[in-house]
């Protein structure tokens, strides 16, 4: 959400690109990226400050030594394009670089991988990624469905609270551990912002970022804080587009796209072209286009589950704001997404923006149809944008009152123990699950008491 910001000296850029000191190439913010079939498609991507003709990343289903050219026998090296990065980024690491994996990989296997550049001088750590299970009911046959770690709203420079425990579900991912996540999914506002100080509080996040995402495949969406006109930064949402939204799939550079997961099909979507309006050529019209197409495609035998996942939610508690008491019935985004959710039967919503985490009922036209979760008939909203926030505070919690309307099931607002992030998964068909990891709430990460629980039969359209 945005707040008052505080100006801060553009010669504070320095203190955000310690990895910059001495370096002529400075290779970094390896990611990996699952494709919209996470069973066998993948993007690494890394960034430099240098361009390359010869960037790679080779890969492995065993560790490896070298890269490239170099690189071990037995690993396979595909070339790394360069982006067309002619936006303006002085601070930051101006050359992104992508190798698409897809069609090199196996489902269910555990892939080892370097990036380098300059034949060999520049060469990434050696990360991996395993890829899931081929989508569908018949994948589960008795293994466990793929567990995503969801948030929104991280932040770092004096925020990002959740930063070391996702980074610890990321090492549990590395090695595989049970119950570890497969995939993360980041809903909106990364840096606060990405474009600040001429890019360099955005390369300074992706620098950390690689901690979580060059082992956890991450996914992500635009929030306001990647499109904010109001604040005269990047209207076009350059940096988001050119730093993370090119290798997300679908080809909109990581406005609206779909994957799926297990017995999940998952839908992104911007909500920032409906709040805001154009930028970087998307538009609502060809996104709202694109979701009918999208959600009418969905084979539920194959996955069930749907699952939509935006920045600003329809509904909240929280005062003040436009998912509010006195805002909900002209919001933008419900407006626009509510027909073809309840027309297509989508079952959850994630959202974030808020800086709380609220669990509605089934709703629709700002009232719920049902007070349990047993085969709802409207979808079931779940905001969580509490990863950490910062807007140069350090602390932004948004307070929230009583409930909003009777379609408000449980809260959690105003108190540092509600920072943390989620964990959802569909064990099958008929049922899903989601809670809220509370890193703060003690010495040690816990359960928030309250989690969603949804029982569906019968998916398909709710009209």
């Amino acid at each position: 959400m945005p707040s008052p910001r505080r100006a801060v000296p553009a010669a504070a850029a320095a203190a955000f690109l310690p990895f910059l000191a001495g370096r002529a190439c400075a290779l970094d913010h390896v990611r990996v990226t699952f494709g919209a079939d996470a069973a066998i498609g993948a993007v690494v991507s890394f960034a430099s400050n240098t361009s390359a003709a010869d960037a790679a990343v080779s890969f492995a289903t065993a560790p490896f030594d070298g890269c490239g050219a170099s690189a071990a026998p037995g690993a396979v090296t595909l070339a790394a394009a360069a982006a067309d990065n002619s936006y303006a980024n002085a601070a930051g690491l101006q050359v992104v670089y992508a190798a698409n994996l897809t069609g090199g990989l196996a489902p269910s296997t555990t892939y080892h991988y370097r990036a380098c550049l300059g034949q060999g001088a520049e060469v990434s750590p050696l990360f991996s990624f395993t890829t899931l299970a081929e989508a569908g009911a018949a994948a589960g046959g008795g293994q466990q469905q793929p567990v995503v770690c969801y948030w929104g709203d991280l932040g770092r420079d004096g925020g990002g609270q959740a930063w070391p425990f996702l980074e610890a579900e990321a090492a549990r991912t590395a090695a595989r551990a049970p119950g570890a996540c497969s995939v993360g999914i980041q809903n909106g506002d990364f840096a606060y912002n990405l474009g600040d100080l001429d890019g360099a509080r955005g390369a300074a996040f992706l620098t950390r970022f690689s901690g979580i995402a060059a082992t956890l495949p991450t996914w992500t969406t635009i929030g306001n804080h990647e499109v904010p006109p109001d604040l005269k930064r990047d209207a076009n949402a350059s940096h988001y587009v050119n730093m993370l939204g090119r290798t997300m799939p679908g080809g909109s550079n990581g406005s609206y796209y779909s994957a799926d997961v297990g017995l999940m099909h998952l839908v992104f979507l911007s909500s920032e072209v409906l709040a805001l309006g154009p930028y970087g050529g998307v538009t609502a019209e060809q996104q709202q286009a694109w979701l009918e197409q999208d959600l009418a495609a969905v084979d539920r035998a194959r996955t069930p589950w749907v699952v939509a996942v935006f920045h600003r939610p329809f509904y909240c508690s929280n005062a003040n704001s436009w998912c509010g008491p006195a805002a909900w019935q002209s919001n933008p985004v419900r407006l626009a997404f509510e027909g073809p959710f309840m027309r297509h039967g989508v079952d959850v919503v994630l959202g974030a923006h808020e800086h709380s985490v609220e669990y509605t009922w089934p709703v629709v036209g700002g009232a719920a149809t049902a007070f349990d979760y047993n085969r709802p008939r409207a979808p079931v909203h779940v905001i969580a944008g509490v990863a950490g926030c910062n807007e140069e505070s350090g602390e932004c919690l948004n307070p929230m009152g009583a409930a909003a309307g009777n379609w408000s099931r449980a809260r959690l607002a105003g108190d540092p123990v509600q920072y943390g992030y989620s964990r959802l998964w569909a064990a099958n068909a008929s049922s899903f699950h989601l809670e809220q990891v509370q890193v703060l709430a003690g010495p040690a990460p816990q359960l928030w008491a309250e989690s969603v629980d949804v029982f569906q039969p019968a998916h398909g359209p709710f009209v």
